[in-house]
């Protein structure tokens, strides 16, 4: 009977071992702690075997002695566990310098291999020599006899002190309350178990001491557990309350009204907006429907979805009314199911959204219109189009673009000022307001003195009606304080499908139209084919001298080789324009426009210039040894001092005079032949090339040619184009007769444009000296043409 009691008593701690998973989780802790009861369990049991006299034979009995001695050996590294466990609870800034050499794994094993050491003695002679019987109050009891290896017995008791000591002094360091409190109690059940049941070592009080040790640790450590968890209970009740606290403050001071109603649709919690809301104190409403709020506070109330089904309950739904100030208000309102003692109610958070509306009719009134005029914008006036453009495409109406600018709007800003300047903006966006509505068209403020109007018509007639009584409106005189002033409207118009049919295309043909008004002096155009030409050569023209400014032009180089022996005698620097948008640009639609504006001074001066460096580059690094050959225009003859010109970029450059030949038109002479050949003169006295280019195209006469100081004769290219295509005796006739001229006079003769070995073997029969064209190479940028005269050599 002693030994079961024995045996279930050890069993309290092994239970409670159990239960320290849910209460600790699987932290270091927990397992220490189940470790040390799970061996208080074996060293109870270990005592259970002294009871069994009657059970086992004394063999037997001394074998379980000494196995279960491994649960009371094995409580010191157990308990070391639980120090290093609960030092890992205390923040490393509460922790010493000298806890890392004692809390540590190499300290553990030390431990560990002393513990198995105490443990091996036991099975000796030398540690346990037996087990003898004595009577005790009627039973017989075991009790173990040691030999002289017992100084290791006591050896590990004073290890067990120093680590009880060690606990204690890492228990007080953690920061929870809870947790420190509990492992103190555990450690003092601990020592009080260990020091009352090492009383057994002496024969005198047997082994009663065992049992009491671990009837007294079960006993502390239970109640311990209870106080642990009742403490922990009282925590997570306190830290209930004042999250519920809390929460009701959060409820309470939100700015949103929320409330809470029940299957009977009273209202069982409002928060302190809500009660505002309706003028009434928090109290007076818990209990009673909206009906019954509304009957003691009169209220008007709309709402935009009456029917709201439980699909929809959980969508925002708006509503409108009247507050307490009598202001009305806007608000939006989410209902959420939710079930409270067992009954379902209705948790509703509504959203006073009426400032957020009026901010957003704010921002999008500043997004759509312009904020001097209050006219719609740019973009409000887009998306209109857009609109209407769609519906003009289904039932065929047409619509008129009208791009309207103020005259002489800059001369009232600079003379008068600005403020009267945004004063006749002002009126001139009045008078357009009351001619145009919603329903007639739209009216919109571009943009500085602009503005645009889209009109809906039927026929041209009505159209052109509508915008003469327009300027007749517009023209009328404005008076700002004394200043009265008389402003004149430049409109360009488009129409839809006539001239484009997206917003985009019909804004940029009004603009056109407009700029064409202020050019002729008319108050209106509407927009032509014809206008776009001049408006894409203005804009060219515009592009131009940007480029001047912005280095955009590029010389490509295109080789002359010498018929009879295929040498590279020379090359032509020829100019073209990268534009940053367009691309390559011919010089066909530049150097037309260049001439009329004079920009082909500057433009003449670099193409010669950047020819001569390039040559004398080419020169230096040994590539090539020939003339370059540059286009002059008439008017850098007649304006500047050419002569001048060619000296000082000869000598800036170093470029040989002999290595430079400029080729005119053969018109020059026809326009001034006197003043043509003073200033060739003077370039051949110089030392350069004189070259008449395109032969045979202009109007000079054989005498004009005579007298010209030229050195070579360019066949034009349409002669050469001749050959390819029907080489007739009257076309064969008349380059041989060319060929034949220039020869008698001394000049040499350069056949432009060969495409074609055709064409190359024609002029061979002719004698012609040098040939050019696609047949041996295009005009290309300098490197690429560097690249062909080291790949193919001077001789092709």
């Amino acid at each position: 009977m002693s030994f079961l009691l024995m045996v279930y008593i050890g069993l309290v701690p092994l239970l409670f071992a159990l239960s320290f998973i849910p209460l600790f989780g699987k932290s270091r802790l927990t397992i220490a702690l189940i470790s040390f009861l799970v061996l208080s369990a074996l060293w109870q049991w270990d005592v259970a075997v002294l009871y069994g006299h009657s059970i086992f034979h004394r063999a037997m009995a001394l074998a379980l002695f000494r196995i279960l001695r491994f649960g009371t050996i094995l409580l010191i590294p157990s308990l070391f566990c639980v120090a290093l466990a609960a030092s890992h609870l205390v923040p490393k800034g509460s922790q010493p310098n000298w806890w890392r050499f004692v809390y540590n794994k190499w300290v553990f094993t030390a431990i560990g291999l002393w513990s198995a050491f105490v443990y091996a003695i036991g099975w000796t002679r030398a540690g346990v020599v037996n087990l003898r019987t004595v009577p005790y109050q009627g039973h017989v009891l075991l009790f173990p006899i040691y030999g002289p290896l017992v100084w290791g017995f006591y050896a590990h008791l004073i290890c067990f002190v120093t680590l009880v000591i060690l606990a204690f002094h890492v228990t007080r360091r953690i920061p929870d309350r809870v947790t420190r409190k509990f492992l103190i109690q555990f450690l003092v059940s601990a020592v009080l178990m260990y020091l009352i049941g090492l009383l057994n070592i002496w024969p005198s009080i047997f082994v009663v001491a065992s049992g009491l040790s671990c009837i007294i640790f079960s006993t502390a450590i239970f109640l311990a557990y209870s106080g642990f968890v009742s403490e922990r209970y009282r925590s997570a009740n306190r830290s209930l309350h004042e999250q519920t606290e809390f929460l009701h403050k959060v409820i309470d001071f939100n700015p949103n009204y929320i409330s809470v109603i029940d299957c009977d649709g009273r209202f069982t919690m409002v928060n302190q907006a809500f009660a505002r809301l309706y003028g009434l104190s928090s109290h007076l409403l818990i209990g009673r429907t909206q009906a019954e709020i509304e009957g003691m506070r009169k209220r008007t109330h709309q709402s935009d979805d009456d029917q709201t089904d439980e699909h929809d309950r959980l969508q925002p739904v708006r509503s409108t009314f009247t507050n307490e100030a009598g202001q009305m208000r806007t608000v939006t309102t989410v209902e959420v199911p939710v079930n409270f003692h067992h009954a379902t109610q209705t948790l509703r958070v509504a959203t006073d959204i009426t400032d957020r509306i009026e901010y957003e009719e704010r921002i999008r009134h500043h997004a759509y219109h312009d904020a001097l005029t209050g006219l719609p914008n740019r973009l409000a006036f887009s998306q209109w189009m857009g609109e209407m453009l769609c519906l003009a495409a289904e039932d065929m109406k047409g619509i008129a673009v009208l791009f309207i600018d103020m005259d002489r709007f800059k001369n009232i800003n600079d003379t008068l000022g600005h403020n009267v300047g945004d004063q006749v903006l002002c009126e001139m966006g009045k008078r357009l307001s009351k001619l145009i509505n919603q329903e007639t068209g739209f009216v919109a403020r571009w943009g500085g003195d602009e503005f645009t109007l889209a009109l809906p018509f039927e026929c041209q007639e009505e159209l052109l009606m509508k915008v003469q009584d327009m300027i007749s409106v517009l023209e009328q005189v404005i008076s700002i304080g004394d200043i009265e002033l008389f402003m004149t409207p430049s409109i360009g118009i488009s129409l839809y499908r006539e001239h484009g049919q997206d917003i985009d295309s019909l804004l940029k043909a009004a603009d056109i139209a407009m700029y064409r008004a202020k050019e002729t002096g008319l108050a209106f155009q509407i927009y032509n084919q014809q206008m776009t030409e001049t408006s894409l050569r203005l804009e060219l023209e515009m592009d131009l001298r940007r480029a001047i400014d912005g280095n955009e032009f590029e010389l490509y180089y295109q080789p002359k080789m010498e018929t009879a022996s295929g040498r590279i005698v020379g090359m032509e620097a020829l100019i073209r324009w990268i534009h940053p948008r367009k691309g390559l640009v011919s010089p066909n639609e530049f150097i037309c426009i260049a001439e009329d504006t004079g920009m082909i001074l500057t433009i003449g001066d670099w193409v010669i210039e950047q020819a001569c460096k390039q040559n004398q580059t080419w020169i230096d690094e040994g590539l090539l040894h020939v003339p370059i050959s540059v286009n002059i225009s008439p008017m850098q003859l007649w304006f500047g001092d050419i002569v001048k010109r060619i000296q000082e970029v000869l000598l800036n450059t170093g470029l040989p005079p002999d290595c430079l030949e400029l080729e005119i038109t053969e018109g020059i002479a026809v326009e001034n032949e006197g003043q043509a050949i003073e200033k060739l003169n003077a370039l051949r006295d110089l030392g350069v090339r004189i070259a008449v280019d395109d032969f045979g195209k202009g109007y000079s006469s054989l005498n004009s040619l005579r007298l010209f100081p030229a050195d070579t004769l360019k066949i034009d290219k349409a002669f050469i184009d001749q050959l390819s295509v029907s080489p007739v005796d009257k076309d064969v006739q008349i380059i041989q007769h060319i060929i034949s001229l220039a020869h008698a006079i001394g000049l040499r003769v350069v056949a432009e444009g060969v495409d074609s070995p055709e064409q190359l073997r024609f002029l061979e029969t002719f004698k012609c000296d040098e040939v050019q064209g696609f047949l041996f190479s295009r005009p290309i940028p300098a490197d690429a043409f560097r690249s062909f005269v080291t790949t193919y050599g001077p001789q092709f």
